[in-house]
């Protein structure tokens, strides 16, 4: 579950042992809801959400690194982009669902009105490109359709 508690902390469910554990928690200034998530290639997931002023964040959880823990801990997500509304353009904006696609991109479907348009609420598909380093994961913002 991603980001399913007030203090922002994350779980996974253990079938096994019939248990929860605590995950890295979300980044400050994280919506807990709405957001999508997408598993990148059992390496890391990625949190995608808007801001009220229509920003794009997505926060990102090194799958490989992540340490589970029985109680509440410190470790943060952090952010793998900050894509300012003047950068996208797009308006009226709500994220759906992601998907990693076999180029190594993910994608992103969602609802908006492009710059440009007048009126119409139309169907758009985000295209992130990810990034993998000592730092950390991080995406950038390759086009839209």
């Amino acid at each position: 579950m991603i980001g399913g508690h007030r203090d922002r902390f994350n779980h996974v469910y253990s079938v096994r042992y019939d248990s929860w554990s605590y995950l890295p928690k979300l980044p400050e200034g994280h919506n807990l809801a709405p957001n999508v998530c997408v598993n990148y290639q059992d390496k890391a997931i990625f949190t995608f959400m808007t801001d009220a002023r229509l920003n794009i964040k997505v926060a990102a959880m090194d799958l490989q690194s992540a340490e589970r823990f029985p109680m509440p801990y410190d470790k943060v997500m952090k952010w793998a982009l900050v894509l300012p509304h003047y950068f996208h353009k797009i308006d009226r904006f709500h994220l759906k669902s992601a998907i990693t696609l076999a180029d190594g991109r993910v994608a992103v479907y969602a609802r908006g009105r492009p710059e440009g348009i007048k009126e119409q609420i139309m169907t758009l598909v985000l295209f992130f490109r990810v990034y993998s380093n000592d730092e950390g994961w991080s995406l950038d913002f390759d086009d839209y359709e």
